[in-house]
This record gives structure tokens, sequence and C-alpha cells, in this order.
């Protein structure tokens, strides 16, 4: 995913059936039925889901409205303030699920917190077609350990799960016990790689602990990090307004890690280009715009006066003239330094790191046609030979990352391969299959065959056999999957349900 100027709407709350196509698309296919279109891979074909029933769309906002529905608007604010509060608004539209699994939206993405994402003991949500309400599942026992009564309901990602009931977005923990009323805080989302909560102007760990001070505004900027605005004065209380200092804090061991000079000022987090060290982007009143490395917390670059910098992807900046909008130069950002270039890096604007690693990338082959796999010192790993390739989210990623494993899928004639960068050889081959569909936060792979054979298996468990599914209405979530109305454990064996 390569990220926009400032914040990419496309990378907060994805649905988790997100369907990976091959690189020379890499769309996002929503399964179910929606107001935005499905999209896949070409050469897989997959029926509109018909199981999920659509909620009717309520025009709400996921970040300050405390009702979560179909097509949602998230609203973010980033923005800078003089004697007022200037916030920039990001649009996002969210999908809401259906009969079976999650109902709303499955959350952001940055850093993966793989205990509370493939968490195999989580509960799963369900409804049935007497009560129409959600409850949550024991997946060994096959019954409810927390009621139906919720009206939408999301994954356990670790300890707590966000559900809807009436008017009321709330953050329970396994117990059913609610522990946040978005009532009370206001609209909730969550980060699923970072692990963090969002709640109305407040940010929480994983641990649901609150990483702003009473009494101030956070707006989550992204890669764990929080822009927070306190009230000031007494006077700040009456009339709403933010006057303090601003800071960016560290949601997850909720430390200060940078405070703006004045209060005219705003911040957005990036990665570097290829180190996975943090920077922001400060823009302070009547300063010039600067990165600063928070390593050590030094400036590591100053605009020019008159000029804006912006993201384009982690590690990559742009600046430009605030007037005319023109380009002026390209910043990469890594290993504690600025380095300006007239030329976009590799990956251009469409494409970015494999699975987000940073250390992998895809070029253009000559000609165009096809890409090629490279390293960040430009040597190519995969040529332009391989039919399709397929990358895997950055949290199915992440988790072979801990293994040693830096995983690519491509096709070949013999099959598909699960090819491992590092060492540069495979890991698994499926003979004969002829495509793949990869699923968002899920470690799902769907195969194809010429004999019109489907098949589903788990890339976390490569010695388990795959098994044979129909490959209607599939959609996979981190810890099971649903094919044809029939949900299906993650060791691939287990049948948890079929509806009538």
């Amino acid at each position: 995913m390569y990220e926009g100027d400032e914040i990419n709407s496309d990378s907060f709350d994805r649905p988790a059936a997100i369907v990976s196509s091959s690189p020379d698309e890499q769309q996002n296919a929503v399964p179910v039925n929606s107001p935005k279109p499905a999209r896949i891979s070409k050469k897989v074909d997959v029926p509109a889901p018909v199981f999920f029933e659509t909620p009717t769309p309520a025009p709400t906002a996921q970040y300050q409205e405390p009702r979560s529905r179909n097509l949602k608007p998230v609203f973010i604010g980033i923005g800078a303030l003089a004697l007022v509060i200037v916030i920039v608004v990001v649009t996002v539209s969210l999908i809401s699920g259906g009969a079976i699994g999650p109902s709303a939206s499955t959350p952001i993405a940055s850093r993966v917190n793989l205990s509370g994402l493939f968490d195999k003991t989580a509960p799963i949500p369900f409804r049935n077609n007497a009560e129409q309400k959600y409850g949550y599942v024991d997946i060994e026992s096959y019954k409810f350990v927390i009621d139906q009564k919720y009206d939408e309901a999301d994954p356990f990602y670790g300890d707590y799960a966000k559900v809807h009931m009436g008017e009321r977005d709330l953050i329970i923990n396994r117990k059913g016990e609610t522990i946040l009323d978005g009532n009370a805080v206001g609209a909730i989302s969550y980060d699923i790689e970072e692990n963090v909560w969002i709640a109305g102007e407040n940010v929480y760990n994983g641990k649901m602990e609150k990483a702003n001070e009473d009494s101030s505004m956070a707006s989550y900027i992204g890669q764990g990090y929080a822009f927070v605005i306190p009230r000031l004065e007494e006077a700040d209380k009456t009339t709403k307004m933010y006057t303090g200092i601003p800071y960016v804090v560290k949601v997850e061991d909720r430390e200060k890690v940078y405070e703006c000079q004045n209060a005219g000022c705003a911040s957005l987090a990036t990665r570097g280009r290829t180190d996975g060290s943090m920077y922001l982007i400060i823009t302070e009143k009547d300063s010039p715009a600067t990165i600063v490395s928070l390593a050590d917390k030094k400036v590591i670059y100053t605009a020019d006066t008159g000029n804006t910098l912006s993201k384009l992807s982690n590690g990559v900046l742009i600046e430009r003239n605030k007037k005319t909008g023109k380009t002026i130069t390209y910043i990469i950002v890594t290993n504690g330094e600025a380095q300006k270039t007239d030329t976009l890096p590799t990956g251009g604007t469409s494409a970015t790191s494999i699975s987000g690693s940073d250390r992998y990338y895809q070029n253009i082959c000559d000609g165009g046609a096809g890409y090629r796999i490279v390293d960040k010192n430009n040597k190519e790993l995969l040529g332009c030979s391989t039919q399709s390739r397929w990358y895997l989210s950055k949290n199915v990623y992440k988790k072979f990352e801990t293994e040693g494993k830096e995983i690519i899928v491509f096709q070949e004639s013999d099959g598909v391969h699960l090819y491992d960068l590092k060492e540069g050889k495979d890991i698994k081959v499926y003979e004969n299959a002829g495509d793949a569909v990869l699923y968002e936060n899920s470690p799902f792979i769907r195969l194809s065959y010429k004999s019109n054979k489907r098949q589903m298996c788990n890339l976390f468990e490569l010695d388990k056999k795959c098994i044979d599914i129909k490959g209607i209405n599939t959609v996979a979530f981190p810890t099971y999957f649903i094919d044809n109305n029939v949900v299906y454990s993650y060791n691939l064996q287990e049948v948890l349900y079929a509806s009538k």
C-alpha cells in the first residue's frame, strides 16, 4: 500500500477479508454486499456473497459519533491551531459485515500485534437466525460465552472487542463486561497492528491505559503515535477550546516523545525508508516545516520558508511550494538522515515495499511487462519471468518475519510458490495450483485449479493438509474462515457451524 500525501484513507479500517491481488492490480476486494464494488485478481472468480446482510446506512462518523454502520466516514483530526483549532478531516469508507463473523469495521494498520490478532482461543462473533443478535461463541465448545445482545460485533483483538448495541459503540472484555461506552467517550476504532484503541478524543494502548492526559484532545496520527492538545486554562473547559502546547505521545508506553514550541503546531508520523525508525513531520506556526528523528529528538531536515512537507509513503516525503503546489524535491528519510532527490524513489506512486517490509521492493520491468523484486540495494531477487505475484498482508508477513522468513507468493507453471526472499528458496509449493487469493489479516490462502477444484490452506500450518471448499461466498478472518455458510476453524479440520 502506498500512502497519499498526508494520511491515506485506504490505510484505515479495512475489512478483515480484503483480497490481495497480483501486483499489476494491487486492489482491495470487499467480500460483502456494499456500495463499494468488489475488486480482485482478474483470474479468480469470487461470487458476490449472499449470506451477509447489509445494515441500513447511517450518515455518522467513526471517530466522532457513537454509531458504526455501513459506509461510515472516518474523521481524524491532525490539524493545526492558532487561536482556534483547525482539524484536517480525512474520510474513510468502512464496510459493515453480516450474519456470521465481524459485522462492523476491522481497523487500521502499521505494526503487528501478533498475540492479539492470531489468538486461536478468542471467541468468534456469531449471530443465529432466531435471535438476530450477535454474541460470541467459544471455538472449542461451540457454546455462547457472551450472550447474543449486540447489533454488530467485531473480533477480539487481545482481550477486547468493539461491539454496537442500540445507539452505542462499546468496548467489551472476554467476560462481556463493558470497558468503554461510546456514548461517554465518543466513537470507537482500533489500529489493528499498533494495538491502539481510539475512543473519541482519547487514545488507549492494548491494556486499555489512556495515553493522553485528562482534559486534553488526542488525534491519532498513525504508527502508534498520537498528537495531543491540552486545555491550558479553566476558561477552556467552558468554551471547549484547547489552547495548550501540543505534544506527541507514544501510545504503547504513554511516553511523551516530542513537545511543540507553540500552540500553532501540527504533526504526522512516518517510518524510515529502510530502518523502520520513527520520524515526525512538524509544522509550527510562523516556522518552516521540519523532520524530527524520534531516536535522538533532533531536527534532520528543514523545508524552505513558504514550502510544505507531506508524506508519500513511509520514509518518502515531498516538499512543495505552499502557494503553487509545485514539487520542489523528494526527501528519503532513513537511518537518522534526510536525503534530497529530484526523482521519486523506487516504486513510483503506485507501489512501495513488499508487504511493508522496507527491505524488498517491486520495480517495473523493461518495457513495462511485469515486475521484478529487488532488495534495498537494488539487487534483483526475482526476475520478470514469474506469471503472477501476491503480497502477504503486513500482519501475516510480520508473523513469518518472527520466524526468520520473509515471504512472497508467486505462480509458476508448476504451481503456486511460497518463497522466502531472505533465504532465496521455496518453503512450500502448492503443486498444479493455478491461482491464489490472500486475505487481509488472515493466514488463509485460497487456491484454484484448472479442474475447478478450490482449496483452502493455512499458511501458518504448512504441515496440515489443505481442504476442499466450495469457493462460494468465501471470507477469511485471523483465526477462522467461512465458505458456503459453513464456519471452519484455524486448523482447517473442524466445522464450527453450518447455517440452515
